[in-house]
């Protein structure tokens, strides 16, 4: 029993931790709003948040709550457009600068624009005074879950962790000709996220053991991430029309060479998950 409440007591400043964690990130990036790390460091406490509030989900009920939860989905939503533009950006400076040519120009200006389109629209949505307002609802809605259901919280962290490994596995045991597709690698990395941020941010409330599969996670994410953003990248510039025969030969190594990466990490994160 007092393993149980001590873990609930755990999770429970974890998750006023995240909270307050994003309120700050959500005025930094209003203060700052070309700051290309108070954009990464608000994506990564929504991240946090709501990976914090999966396993204690269905104990979060009421009309405002729905609301309150919509609104984080759609913040989240409505800033993965533009890291998606600025890790283009970055790409085309590392890629595109050595062979650049004038039609490269304009596919770029419009890029910019709608980079620059996309971080308006998110910053109108968190200007909007409500959003601190759910954000903070949500917390106190959380915080009360944690505490009526203290005895359930470490079950149920350690159930949605199961269910997560159970996917990545099923995933990382496939042989690496089935993994050619970009859509695989992309489902494998979205829940190599959720599986990262609710073992870091749980690891005190359900125990230790969990920090080389935490660790794991990360490694396989980051790598899984650039592979995927350079297959977007590739597939963009393919759909552009631009000249791209001094290009093609650069990506195709280097996409070769991140998918060598990934699957080492793959089996790295596998061998975490089955010790």
């Amino acid at each position: 029993m007092m393993k149980r409440a001590a873990a609930a007591e755990a999770a429970l400043q974890s998750l006023q931790h995240d909270v307050a964690t994003l309120l700050q990130a959500r005025q930094f990036l209003l203060d700052q709003p070309t700051d290309d790390e108070a954009l990464h460091q608000f994506r990564v406490s929504i991240r946090r948040l709501r990976s914090g509030l999966r396993p204690i989900q269905r104990w979060l009920t009421g009309d405002e709550v729905a609301v309150a939860l919509g609104v984080l989905k759609q913040l989240a939503q409505a800033s993965n457009p533009l890291r998606d533009h600025e890790v283009q950006a970055r790409l085309v400076h590392e890629l595109l600068l050595p062979v650049w040519q004038p039609a490269h120009a304009d596919w770029f200006a419009n890029k910019s624009a709608e980079q620059a389109a996309a971080r308006r629209a998110l910053l109108l949505s968190l200007a909007e005074p409500a959003v601190a307002v759910q954000i903070g609802k949500l917390g106190e809605a959380a915080g009360a879950a944690l505490v009526a259901h203290a005895r359930q919280v470490k079950p149920a962290v350690r159930r949605q962790r199961r269910q997560l490994c159970k996917r990545v596995l099923k995933v990382a045991r496939r042989p690496a000709w089935a993994l050619r597709h970009s859509d695989r690698w992309h489902a494998l990395r979205l829940d190599c996220k959720r599986l990262r941020y609710l073992l870091e941010g749980y690891q005190r409330a359900a125990g230790s053991g969990w920090a080389a599969e935490g660790a794991a996670a990360k490694r396989a994410q980051d790598v899984l991430g650039r592979l995927h953003d350079l297959v977007l990248f590739r597939e963009q510039l393919a759909r552009s029309d631009l000249p791209l025969l001094a290009l093609s030969p650069m990506l195709q190594r280097l996409e070769q060479a991140l998918e060598g990466e990934a699957r080492q990490g793959i089996k790295t994160l596998r061998r975490a998950l089955q010790a």
